[in-house]
């Protein structure tokens, strides 16, 4: 009686009326009876069947043939995940169709743990940015402490200053493991992300050629309806932004809006880490001191690395695509058209594709 508490509970909610079994401890369970005799009950509740002793059973009300037709129809589209009704001729299209699954359910472990590996890169990488913002001015009063004429600070300074160092390094190993980490979280979540697309198109194209062939009965027909919702669910859980660029060479720039306020006009670069404003930019968002960090390397648009100053922002948003508290680099630019770049810490949220043909920068991501 133990194991059977564990099942008492489940009910087969279903429009058409299926087989009821009324249980003598007031439970009722509903599916289709399979087998009734020799002190047993079978009851196919779609994912799988149930046995129950025939003396635990009070009474069971049958549903009509017709009933019990579509009952089996609903769980052979519903529960066609199991297995048990894959038709001939699409076992491959089957255990394709797990492989990808078994994809999605570690994308969305990746990307729940990502949100803490994310929180974490960015608290180092601030980190860092404040520890070399200290550094700088203990260099330069060090330079002005000579050794014989001031020991004590001339030592207490190089002391500071190896701790600060020492400091600043152990922080970096840790930003290097977390960013492998960040790494392999992106990898799962952009391997799962191209390989639905992928057997998407493939399924679409398998199921209308079976379709196509004939033969196909309720059964076959219904594995393959509950294959192209299960598909079309899946589907649902990407949100993908297609935004209009304009193209500068090799290049395509897009309107980003920074905190909800400043709209302005940035070169998508992969190879930027940060992403890059304008000094006008900063002056006219009127960053506090919270926000201001130290300096930072950045890499620019032709490749050099250059010192900026680092700043945090609340919100960069292109489209209806936003990502929240970004770090930034600040410098100083003579071009009017162009406000900065679209570097890694933004671009990193998503999976980026360019249509160079229409223009469009697509950015995706699991919702």
């Amino acid at each position: 009686m133990g194991w059977l508490l564990a099942f008492g509970f489940l009910v087969y909610t279903i429009e058409a009326k299926a087989d009821t079994v009324y249980l003598k401890n007031g439970q009722q369970m509903e599916g289709i009876v399979e087998k009734e005799g020799g002190g047993e009950l079978v009851l196919d509740v779609g994912f799988g069947t149930v046995t129950l002793k025939q003396d635990e059973v009070l009474k069971v009300e049958y549903a009509t043939e017709a009933e019990r037709k579509e009952i089996l129809k609903q769980q052979q589209t519903q529960h066609f995940d199991t297995g048990r009704w894959v038709p001939e001729g699409a076992e491959g299209l089957f255990q394709r169709f797990k492989e990808v699954k078994e994809m999605r359910d570690d994308a969305f472990r990746a990307k729940s743990k990502k949100k803490t590996v994310m929180s974490k890169q960015t608290e180092l990488e601030v980190d860092i940015a404040n520890l070399k913002q200290q550094y700088i001015p203990l260099s330069e009063e060090l330079k002005k402490a000579y050794p014989k004429k001031a020991t004590y600070k001339h030592n207490k300074l190089v002391k500071e200053m190896n701790v600060l160092t020492a400091t600043i390094q152990a922080r970096q190993a840790e930003l290097e493991e977390v960013n492998k980490k960040m790494a392999e979280l992106d990898g799962e979540i952009y391997d799962y992300m191209n390989a639905f697309h992928g057997f998407k198109q493939e399924a679409t194209g398998q199921i209308r050629a079976l379709r196509e062939k004939g033969g196909s009965g309720e059964r076959e027909e219904a594995f393959y309806d509950g294959l192209e919702k299960a598909l079309a669910d899946m589907d649902g859980e990407f949100a993908q932004e297609k935004v209009a660029s304009q193209r500068r060479g090799e290049h395509l720039i897009v309107q980003a809006i920074l905190n909800e306020k400043a709209t302005v006009s940035l070169m998508v670069d992969t190879g930027a880490t940060f992403t890059v404003i304008s000094q006008k930019v900063a002056d006219l968002l009127g960053f506090d001191q919270k926000d201001t960090l130290g300096e930072v390397d950045a890499t620019v648009a032709d490749g050099r690395v250059v010192k900026a100053q680092a700043v945090l922002l609340d919100s960069i948003r292109v489209g209806k695509a936003k990502v929240g508290r970004s770090m930034a680099a600040v410098l100083p630019t003579s071009d009017t058209e162009i406000h900065g770049l679209l570097g890694m810490f933004f671009l990193r949220n998503f999976v980026v594709q360019v249509d160079a043909k229409n223009d469009l920068l697509i950015l995706e991501r699991l919702e």
